[in-house]
């Protein structure tokens, strides 16, 4: 049949298109066709090309539609965000085909990682900013059973987040709180302690594994200091309660700043022989009462013999 013959279409009496058989009719006219038949009779309409195309006529749209989808997802995840809010993460979630999204690690606003020491935000002059240790209460420490060489030349070196403070022991003068002191350096009990009590132009104190003032080991030793001794600038000795009896000391000790008039009721260890400034720098650090507001930190303490 050629293109251009077009029979009359068929009508029964009510004057609607009678379907000659069971089939898929033209898309542009309506009449029906046969199983072959790639060419409408009526209108001469390449039917079954327009009907395949006509069948897929909803891709597009879908498409369209899939664009438009994620075009709003995005604008609402980013106006989401604009206004502080938090859902973006399942806006993003929901259109994203393939991998889902990583979990975020982020830490709310104002609250602080169990897993992560703090570090004040107080900043001291010639320190620097570290955490503070974990407390120690309750660690117990061997009691020295041996004294230090009187012949010899003992320091003790204090590596601190503030520098280096070095400590000429006074062996002589009082060999069994210089022994005690020693003995507590070299098994390592104040490594990681802090200075925990200071007041400007007097002392810094330190050696507490509870880091309040009230810790230290289950053992004191008492050795009354020399009667003439005077709390100069840089003498070291050791810190004791107020019902203890004079050269009573455990594990803490204190180091003075300047001149202090101070009864020569606590036990002698030594004088600072270098570190001035380090000693200077933790005398000024800002404090609530006498308690630094910065961690000021022995990072470790270790012994020397010449």
């Amino acid at each position: 049949m050629s293109v251009g013959s077009v029979p009359p279409p068929t009508t029964g009496s009510a004057g609607a298109t009678v379907p000659e058989s069971v089939g898929e009719s033209c898309p542009l006219c309506g009449a029906l066709l046969g199983p072959e038949q790639e060419w409408c009779l009526r209108c001469g309409a390449a039917a079954r090309t327009r009907l395949v195309a006509s069948t897929n006529w909803k891709a597009p749209i879908i498409a369209l539609a899939v664009v438009a989808t994620v075009s709003l997802g995005v604008l609402a995840a980013a106006l989401v965000k604009l206004a502080g809010g938090s859902s973006s993460t399942t806006i993003v979630t929901r259109i994203t085909v393939g991998a889902p999204a990583a979990p975020t690690s982020a830490t709310p606003s104002g609250a602080e990682s169990s897993q992560q020491p703090t570090v004040s935000s107080v900043q001291v002059p010639g320190c620097r900013s570290v955490p503070a240790p974990a407390s120690r209460a309750g660690e117990q420490a061997s009691k020295p059973t041996a004294q230090l060489d009187p012949t010899r030349s003992y320091t003790v070196r204090l590596a601190t987040n503030c520098g280096a403070i070095v400590i000429q022991l006074a062996v002589k003068e009082a060999p069994k709180t210089t022994s005690s002191f020693a003995h507590l350096v070299q098994t390592g009990y104040y490594n990681d302690l802090t200075f925990h009590r200071v007041v400007p132009g007097f002392v810094i104190q330190g050696g507490d594994p509870k880091g309040d003032g009230t810790g230290g080991p289950s053992w004191r030793i008492v050795e009354p200091p020399p009667a003439n001794l005077r709390y100069t600038t840089g003498v070291v000795a050791m810190a004791k309660g107020p019902t203890a009896p004079a050269g009573a000391s455990g594990s803490q000790f204190f180091i003075v700043p300047a001149n202090v008039n101070l009864p020569p009721v606590y036990a002698l260890v030594g004088h600072v022989v270098s570190g001035e400034k380090a000693v200077e720098a933790i005398s000024h650090v800002p404090t609530e009462a006498t308690k630094p507001r910065a961690p000021m930190v022995i990072e470790q303490a270790t012994l020397s013999v010449r």
